[in-house]
């Protein structure tokens, strides 16, 4: 990996280099007939995650990530993807950035012909390219992070997706981001965010700092302002909106605390995190104190109510194996 510490725009420039070997071996009149014949299911993906009954969950297929890196020795991107839709996800997403990610499109290609659900291709999107060779893979939709792209690549990407059929997943990181790329509320950055994008009407689900007290933790509301048995915990700090989310299990719960923390010595009552990985942590906080803090918060549940509640994280494979080896 690059020196550059700015994670994203490294793997930005990377995305850009390798999509450029591709497109040059690529003739694009066929490229443009396979993604026509393979017909994208962009309204279904959206269908899909607009039900009103149940949970609707995208499901993640990923081999590694750039921080802590291989999750899955044995990765079987199909069958992780039959678990999945067996389970009722609505969708599931597969990782196809090779360098950082160790994905393949022949991950998607796969998964795509293995399942009946929609498949969204998750991955570094920056050229109009990407977005016709997805629809050639066989997705039905497409990250696009709205960080990475000045206004002039999104409004191309967004308008290309259409034109595909495709749906378009638009990452945004906090409500900030929020008012300024969708309402525009606050003035945006120069070169950022268009409203064009939302004019297909997004359903946006937005929670004030209300709430109640869950274990020491304030302002927890149930998902939807419904479902008792499963909280959004707020865990600001890596982002200004983040969030856990605990589940009830009879008597116990399983909080995926999310990037709050990234290593499980974080949570012993002597905090220990790997040097690299502690950089990799701050580098990205948005809100340093507000981080910490909230770790602090989850030493003391850990400490106190271990009993009773199960902690994860987004990157923490110990804590993962402890966690499925205890069959929640």
């Amino acid at each position: 990996m690059s020196a550059d510490p700015d994670l994203l725009a490294t793997i930005v420039a990377a995305t850009r280099r390798i999509t450029a070997s591709r497109q040059a071996r690529e003739l694009l009149p066929a490229l443009e007939r396979r993604a026509a014949a393979a017909a994208p299911r962009g309204p279904l993906f959206e269908q899909r995650l607009r039900r009103v009954h149940g949970f609707n969950v995208i499901a993640e297929c990923k081999r590694r990530s750039p921080s802590r890196g291989v999750l899955a020795a044995d990765y079987d991107p199909v069958r992780i993807a039959r678990a999945y839709a067996d389970g009722g996800a609505a969708a599931i997403s597969v990782l196809t950035e090779p360098t950082f990610f160790s994905g393949s499109l022949d991950h998607l290609r796969a998964v795509r012909a293995a399942v009946d659900v929609p498949v969204l291709r998750k991955d570094f999107l920056v050229t109009d390219f990407q977005i016709l060779e997805s629809a050639a893979s066989g997705a039905d939709a497409v990250l696009l992070i709205v960080g990475a792209l000045n206004r002039d690549q999104l409004e191309c990407l967004i308008a290309r997706t259409r034109a595909m059929k495709l749906a378009a997943l638009v990452e945004v990181h906090d409500r900030r981001e929020l008012d300024m790329a969708v309402h525009q509320r606050i003035p945006a950055p120069k070169g950022r965010y268009i409203r064009d994008q939302w004019k297909h009407g997004p359903q946006w689900v937005l929670y004030g700092e209300g709430g109640d007290d869950w274990f020491g933790f304030k302002g927890v509301r149930a998902l939807g302002d419904k479902e008792a048995d499963i909280l959004i915990i707020p865990l600001a700090g890596h982002t200004l909106g983040h969030c856990g989310i605990a589940v009830r299990s009879g008597e116990k719960w399983l909080l995926h605390a999310g990037d709050s923390y990234f290593h499980h010595g974080q949570l012993d009552p002597s905090p220990r995190v790997p040097l690299m990985l502690g950089y990799f942590q701050r580098r990205g906080d948005m809100d340093r104190k507000m981080r910490i803090a909230n770790q602090a918060r989850l030493r003391a549940l850990k400490l106190n109510h271990g009993d009773r509640v199960s902690i994860v994280n987004s990157h923490d494979p110990v804590a993962y194996e402890s966690c499925r080896c205890a069959a929640h």
